[in-house]
């Protein structure tokens, strides 16, 4: 019988061979390697861990023992998403003359209820973003420095300086 001279390989001192015996073992769907293949699961060597892992779900996936000992050995974790996010919304056409009013554009913003379409229509997977150039170095954050305001200076008198507020808005939620 292979079983038992498979069941010393995963034990030896080559990990070349203690992972091939792990392989095999779960090739050969024996039961009563489940408690040497659960052992292997602490081999120093990834690849050995891994064929040990594998060939645990190949014999016993159901078996509540093989379970608990992989969910021991899961690590989760959300990582940062620290990439540019592209835009997403609405872009009005201001050659129309229905969008040409800023009024109307300001009020079908403020009629946007983002929480309710994120939750309703995208299953809660967005977040308020604050730019359209979100995790980019092109995010403004903050009031505009001095600097900022002197290169803005010429273009004063384009836009209504009552309807710009001095600090950031955030909208409700974030």
């Amino acid at each position: 019988d292979a079983v038992p001279k498979l069941e010393q390989m995963i034990q030896g001192e080559s990990e070349r061979v203690r992972a091939n015996a792990a392989e095999v073992l779960g090739q050969l769907g024996d039961a009563s390697s489940v408690p040497v293949l659960a052992r292997a699961l602490d081999d120093p060597a990834y690849k050995v861990r891994s064929l040990a892992a594998h060939s645990l779900v190949q014999i016993a996936p159901q078996d509540a023992t093989v379970r608990e000992a992989l969910a021991r050995r899961l690590k989760t974790e959300t990582l940062p998403d620290e990439t540019a996010t592209g835009a997403q919304g609405f872009f009005l056409n201001m050659r129309r003359p229905t969008f040409v009013d800023p009024p109307v554009r300001e009020a079908l913003g403020l009629a946007f209820d983002f929480e309710w379409s994120n939750k309703n229509l995208f299953y809660g997977l967005y977040s308020r973003t604050a730019s359209i150039f979100e995790n980019s170095d092109l995010k403004a954050e903050g009031s505009p420095t001095p600097d900022e305001l002197a290169l803005l200076e010429p273009l004063r008198g384009l836009f209504d300086q009552a309807r710009h507020a001095k600090t950031p808005l955030t909208r409700p939620g974030g």
